[in-house]
């Protein structure tokens, strides 16, 4: 058994025993997470958004060409390489992403985003 199962299993345990005495708990990502921001592994990129907050990612390919994307609050995009070309920097824009509710009310990222 790894030592990050062991670390997960006694936080389990633990959880109950802390919410009863009303303790916080803060919880930092795994060594294997990705850092905020844009990070690279391979060809492939990542994004993570660590805000509570939506956020319009831009991207940048090998070839020039740019794109966006919404993330909701800590939310985290892979961006795939596409044939010979992949995401070669990506990063949050000041513009505001084109957000929406769902049925249920809650706020998403629409399908479409507009440009940075």
């Amino acid at each position: 058994m790894s030592k990050g199962s062991h670390v997960r299993k006694l936080i389990a345990s633990l959880l109950p025993v802390v919410t009863a005495f009303g303790m916080t708990v803060v919880f930092t990502p795994t060594a294997g997470a990705a850092p905020c921001a844009f990070s690279k592994a391979g060809r492939t990129g990542t994004y993570r958004h660590c805000a509570n907050s939506f956020a319009l990612i831009k991207f940048v390919w090998s070839n020039g060409a740019s794109g966006t994307t919404c993330l909701g609050p800590w939310g985290e995009t892979k961006l795939y390489p596409d044939g010979r070309h992949e995401v070669t920097r990506a990063y949050r824009v000041s513009k505001p992403p084109s957000t929406m509710k769902n049925a249920q009310g809650k706020t998403i990222c629409r399908a479409g985003q507009p440009s940075a």
